[in-house]
């Protein structure tokens, strides 16, 4: 085999926006990174949406790496200045719940708005977002490999060969998968789960579309800020439609849109195309916003994927989508592909440092994405589960937004001391360190699988988590999400000052107050 003459510390398949953000923080740090891809940019990748967490993230790796360029995909202002005008802006996060087989019942949506005073989070074209990563980390000294398709890979005692379809040769020292689904490395040095620990499981179909109407429901559901500013949840029995708009054309509205759906009890997407048509016709109100919209890309498909039986090992580790992959729900996949860089990034600096790539420095990395995929197939399977019935939703979505409101305030409190987070108690949740958290996210997961197993009514479900979600204590002024009548959560100002205000309980205390001094 011919082999190229560089020798590297990391190589890492795949250059999205997860491989490409580890080799930005790595080659930023000085590592001599190889990154290798059988594809080149721009090119479509589903997985859009940038919650509040995950801009905590980048902002999070952009602090403690000096990777200012990753800030800039935190808010939708600056992405949007620095990076590309086709991002959108998240404006708010909105659902609209159908029952199938007619019009809608009213007074069944919700919109999440963030405060008015505090930056939103972009809709990432990953067409651009992911080539500006890219960029970076080749611009911070990081090598390239463009259409470089991997044959095998080999590990021995001093490092790692990759092996490509042309028979060239990359030498490292260790090896990271990245690559998505369709990753080589735990099929080559480990087997996947069989059977699955996956509860859930799901398929589905993603693309970008152009021609989406405007949702214009009657004013009773009419919320402050309009049903396209932002990632719209078509919410039904067993799935969901997503509609993401991205940056406008001359006229003001999104010239692309990103939209997929995701159907529990489906194990595989035969022809796309019909799935599509199929859910057009069972939901007519859903139809009303997309039966013109037409795809510019081809259709892609999905389907959960077990989880790997080791994620790391000796000289080698794989990270995100391609450790093993629940649903593309609120882009959780990317989510976590982002805490994935925080663990590892620290870790093979002080290999690269010490020369030791040994599986037990890399341990955590499996601990930490069978953690993840558990507590992500709690979420989802819950979260498809409450599907059965609008009040179950939104209670449960609740639980969600409220856990997910002190995940981001956690990973903003631990900054460049991301790896706190690694002893959390209940990592993976959306708030990982908290035991009455933990106790109201478990009842209630539980309440919905009674629902399920028909132990119990829906209505009966739902009460019992929103008593639990005001009996914690944990819900702040300003973000009454206790409040099951609640349709429209838009804190103002005031509302802001209010949660700054609150004399939180002790256990959350240092979060608000951290909260308070970053706003100062």
């Amino acid at each position: 085999m011919q082999s190229t003459a560089a020798t590297f510390d990391v190589a890492i398949l795949g250059n999205g926006l997860v491989g490409s953000t580890l080799a930005a923080v790595l080659a930023r740090r000085g590592a001599r990174v190889a990154l290798i891809s059988e594809d080149t940019h721009p090119r479509y990748t589903p997985g859009e949406i940038a919650t509040p967490y995950t801009a905590a993230l980048l902002r999070m790796l952009a602090e403690r790496y000096d990777v200012p360029e990753l800030a800039a995909l935190a808010t939708a202002k600056r992405a949007r200045t620095e990076v590309s005008a086709h991002l959108g802006t998240a404006q708010a996060s909105s659902f609209v719940y159908h029952r199938g087989g007619g019009p809608r019942a009213p007074r069944e949506v919700f919109q999440l708005a963030p405060p008015r005073v505090l930056p939103a989070p972009p809709t990432l074209y990953r067409q651009d977002t992911d080539a500006y990563v890219f960029h970076t980390a080749c611009r911070y000294g990081a090598t390239s490999y463009q259409q470089a398709k991997v044959a095998e890979v080999v590990t021995d005692a001093d490092g790692v060969t990759v092996v490509r379809a042309d028979g060239r040769t990359i030498r490292a020292r260790f090896v990271v998968d990245t690559g998505g689904r369709g990753a080589r490395l735990i099929d080559l040095f480990h087997t996947r789960e069989q059977p699955s620990r996956l509860r859930h499981r799901s398929a589905g179909i993603a693309t970008h579309m152009v021609r989406v109407g405007s949702l214009d429901l009657a004013p009773p559901d009419r919320p402050p800020v309009p049903w396209g500013a932002g990632p719209l949840h078509h919410v039904f029995r067993g799935g969901y439609v997503w509609v993401v708009p991205f940056g406008p054309g001359r006229d003001g509205t999104p010239l692309v849109w990103s939209v997929g759906a995701s159907l529990t009890g489906v194990e595989a997407v035969g022809e796309p195309a019909e799935l599509w048509a199929g859910l057009l016709d069972r939901f007519p109100d859903i139809r009303a916003q997309l039966g013109a919209a037409r795809s510019v890309q081809p259709w892609a498909t999905f389907e959960s994927a077990p989880l790997g039986d080791g994620c790391a090992g000796d000289r080698w580790c794989a990270i995100g989508e391609a450790a093993g992959f629940v649903d593309p729900l609120m882009s959780r996949p990317l989510l976590r592909g982002l805490e994935a860089v925080g663990f590892l990034g620290g870790r093979l600096l002080d290999a690269i440092r010490t020369g030791d790539f040994g599986a037990r420095r890399f341990q955590f990395m499996t601990e930490f994405a069978q953690r993840a995929m558990d507590a992500d197939d709690r979420l989802v399977h819950a979260f498809f589960g409450a599907s059965v019935d609008y009040g179950l939703w939104r209670a449960f979505l609740a639980v969600w937004e409220l856990g997910s409101f002190y995940g981001r305030l956690t990973v903003e409190h631990a900054g460049r001391e991301f790896e706190r987070l690694e002893t959390a108690k209940y990592l993976g949740l959306p708030f990982p360190g908290h035991e009455g958290y933990h106790e109201l996210f478990e009842r209630a997961c539980a309440d919905i699988d009674d629902v399920t197993a028909g132990r119990t009514s829906a209505q009966a479900a739902a009460g019992r988590i929103h008593a639990g979600l005001r009996a914690t204590g944990l819900v702040p002024p300003g973000l009454p999400l206790a409040d099951p009548s609640l349709r429209f959560l838009h804190p103002g100002p005031a509302d802001l000052v209010r949660l700054l205000r609150w004399d939180a309980p002790d256990e959350v205390r240092p979060l608000i107050t951290a909260m308070r001094r970053s706003r100062r």
